[in-house]
């Protein structure tokens, strides 16, 4: 007796290598030329650039709170940054750039990653691609998922202090009832931020880039909280954590202290980048709530700035994101242990006593401080990605038992390489709230085809971290992964409309799905709903309707003297309909999803959040706030517990034959 089963295998839509450098230059690119028109047109109408898609000052709520508009954060005014600094200046690329203090969004994870990527030149000017200081407008690019976005923004910031007419009256008396000097203290220097800020002088790229990067997730709430390694990876898009629990290393999971300090951690800010936290004391036993370790603040995110070897001892020099913090323990600033002969080689250890947020620590108080390092590697134009994505869905609270083989992929490698194999799930930082009842983690294990033991096993992504992966020397041949999801409900079931009910606000909520269902389509198995796609200005002005509005003015304009006053006319057009079938039934704004990592066509739009593939277009400004109405009768999210999830396999000058995947169900 025979039997068949039948498999469905999602082949790779996009090209089966792509150049990280080739990618980033395509969209550094399209960056530069929105800039360069939104300037322009600033220049011939006498305007500075306001954002209406993200407006500061008109939109507040928009631009600073999520669906629930918890209010949190309650800046009091709002300033153009020539009206913040006297001299303002972008980035310097000195040292002190990378002092930086958090401001009120509660986004250390963010300040220790803008502080690590400050001490490499590079990866800045990377970022922001583009800028305009006169016009106020300013270009930056973000790595997402498999590909990236462009973020335009204007220079309005929010600040700290009221406006002087607001004051009450005793406070208008401490200032000597002297509007303009209330102006110069108050409203000046970057102490005056509401969010994050240089620690020194009138830098202003710090608050700029936090300002796109809570654009590019929402809103300012969206990027409270999170994991520096995956901020590192948005910004840089070369970035990817080491294997590790959570993506992060634990300090009791070293086996050799000094093949780490010499392999890794003295490579910081060359090829790899450090971050570091710990838990904060629960006071339960010992009554101390302070959540503080000799000075240092636990769950909290500091950055690794160097690590040295001077007259025999190890030092690593590190830096908090509040500025505030200071280290306690031995080599602080002014201890015992700066002895005279220890004083003449600060230079050499690259520290100097009283600098904001800078301490340093011996290695060994280092491995002993710290619960987690994160890794993040820094890949250069010689690494190759490929990827595939697919989504997943699961029941809501299964009890069904965990099991390898919820996905399978399967990919070919056609020479020898050291290879990078990457399980990860889809950035859902914007829509985080309309995601799903659960929270997913996962794993995976790597096997060469034919064979039935593995060759090795990532660790499982603790603490809901993005991605999981291994490292290691792969020879020609097909390769297998087999990843284990882990669905754990954190929410009701009927969590979507319990939150409609309960005054989520639905304008956000319509642009959550949108963002929600542009993620999804990554997935080569997504089968997009149109409703939840807003139609580009480009298809809306080539459409037929256009075309017969065009008509009937041509008409009106020949047959108009016959009409008399107060009489109209019927004017009738033809239209011809043409209907096409693609084989392809994912599409995304109401077109065939083109799997493409690397655009060839010039994007013709000017939203200012706008993505570099054809499969992430999105509404020019300012029609691109529009985002359609929610109909909780067709997107009721009660029913979905689904995640996208991809493999990234990086190979070094090596691109892979094929990659391919398929749901363990089918």
């Amino acid at each position: 007796m025979e039997s068949s089963v039948k498999t469905v295998i999602y082949a790779q839509q996009q090209p089966t290598g792509t150049s990280l450098r080739q990618s980033m230059m395509t969209a550094y690119r399209e960056c530069e030329a929105t800039v360069k028109r939104i300037a322009s047109s600033c220049r011939a109408r006498n305007r500075k650039f306001r954002d209406v898609d993200f407006d500061l000052e008109n939109d507040r709520n928009n631009c600073l709170h999520s669906l629930e508009l918890s209010n949190i954060f309650n800046p009091p005014q709002v300033r153009r940054v020539t009206d913040i600094f006297d001299n303002p200046v972008f980035y310097k690329g000195t040292p002190e750039s990378a002092d930086i203090i958090e401001g009120e969004a509660m986004n250390c994870h963010l300040v220790s990653a803008l502080s690590n990527i400050a001490s490499m030149d590079d990866l800045i000017k990377n970022v922001c691609v583009a800028r305009d200081e006169a016009a106020g407008v300013y270009g930056f690019i973000f790595y997402r998922d498999s590909y990236w976005i462009s973020v335009i923004i204007d220079n309005l910031l929010f600040i700290r202090a009221p406006k002087y007419e607001l004051l009450t009256k005793q406070e208008q008396e401490l200032h000597y009832f002297d509007r303009d000097a209330y102006i110069a203290t108050a409203c000046k220097g970057s102490s005056s931020l509401y969010f994050s800020k240089p620690a020194h002088g009138e830098e202003t790229w710090v608050p700029l880039l936090e300002k796109a990067y809570a654009k590019a997730h929402g809103d300012y709430e969206s990027i409270s909280y999170g994991r520096t390694c995956d901020v590192i990876e948005d910004l840089t898009g070369f970035g990817l954590p080491n294997r590790c629990v959570s993506n992060q290393l634990s300090t009791k999971d070293i086996l050799d202290h000094d093949k780490f300090w010499q392999q890794e951690l003295v490579k910081v800010n060359q090829d790899r980048l450090f971050g570091c936290w710990f838990d904060s004391p629960d006071g339960y036993r010992s009554g101390k709530y302070t959540g503080k370790v000799e000075g240092l603040f636990g769950h909290m995110s500091y950055s690794v700035v160097r690590a040295v070897e001077v007259k025999g001892k190890r030092f690593v020099v590190m830096r908090d994101p509040s500025g505030t913090v200071k280290w306690n323990g031995r080599w602080c600033d002014g201890s015992k242990e700066w002895t005279p002969e220890w004083l003449e080689v600060l230079p050499e250890i690259g520290h100097s006593f009283g600098r904001a947020g800078q301490f340093v620590m011996e290695y060994n108080d280092f491995l002993s401080i710290w619960r987690e390092i994160q890794r993040t590697l820094i890949f250069d134009e010689n690494w190759i990605m490929s990827s595939q994505w697919l989504l997943v869905e699961k029941p809501y609270a299964s009890t069904s038992p965990r099991s390898f083989g919820d996905i399978v992929y399967r990919f070919i490698l056609s020479a020898s390489s050291h290879t990078v194999v990457v399980l990860t799930k889809y950035d859902t930082t914007y829509f985080e709230e309309v995601q799903g009842p659960s929270s997913w983690n996962l794993d995976f294990v790597l096997a060469k085809e034919g064979t039935q033991e593995p060759l090795c096993e990532s660790c499982y992504s603790f603490f809901h971290s993005r991605n999981v992966s291994v490292e290691l020397d792969l020879e020609p041949g097909a390769y297998v992964v087999l990843a284990r999801l882990d669905a754990t409900p954190t929410k009701t079931k009927d969590y979507f409309s319990d939150g409609i009910s309960n005054g989520w606000n639905t304008r956000k909520v319509a642009r959550r799905l949108t963002e929600r269902a542009k993620g999804q389509s990554l997935a080569s198995n997504y089968t997009p709903n149109p409703a939840l796609f807003p139609a580009p200005v480009s298809k809306i002005l080539a459409s037929e309707a256009v075309k017969t509005d065009r008509q009937a003015i041509d008409t009106l304009n020949v047959h108009g003297q016959q009409i008399g006053v107060g009489e109209d006319i019927t004017i009738s057009t033809m239209v011809k309909t043409t209907q096409t079938i693609t084989k392809s039934s994912r599409s995304y704004g109401f077109e065939p999803i083109a799997r493409v990592a690397i655009a060839d066509d010039v994007w013709d739009g000017s939203t200012p959040c706008t993505p570099t593939q054809p499969t992430r277009e999105l509404a020019p400004a300012p029609d691109s706030a529009q985002y359609p109405p929610v109909n909780l009768a067709e997107n009721t999210l009660d029913k979905d517990n689904s995640i996208v999830v991809g493999l990234k396999v990086y190979t070094y000058n090596t691109r892979l034959a094929s990659i391919s995947g398929r749901l363990g169900s089918d």
